[in-house]
């Protein structure tokens, strides 16, 4: 396995969470399902990766390390803040 930038990992009594964060202004229009996301800012609209699917290669990584926990403590969370 190679290497992966990883945001946060909050490790709680209820598991650990690997958590990607993204930045972005404007709407965000998603299904969890799929593999691009929309993001509108007025009428201009950004086609951008599916952060679920992205941070998936977060959760692998960390479920590689603790190989000893069951794959359910393991979770996944995309956080959007808006910038500026």
């Amino acid at each position: 396995m190679g290497t992966t930038q990883i945001d946060h990992i909050l490790v709680a009594t209820r598991g650990i969470f690997v958590i990607e964060t993204k930045h972005y202004k404007g709407w965000i229009f998603a299904n969890p399902k799929s593999k691009f996301w929309t993001q509108a800012i007025y009428r201009v609209k950004y086609k951008f990766q599916n952060p679920i699917f992205q941070n998936y290669k977060h959760v692998k990584a960390v479920q590689n390390l603790f190989e000893f926990l069951e794959p359910k403590f393991i979770h996944n969370i995309v956080v959007f803040s808006e910038i500026g």
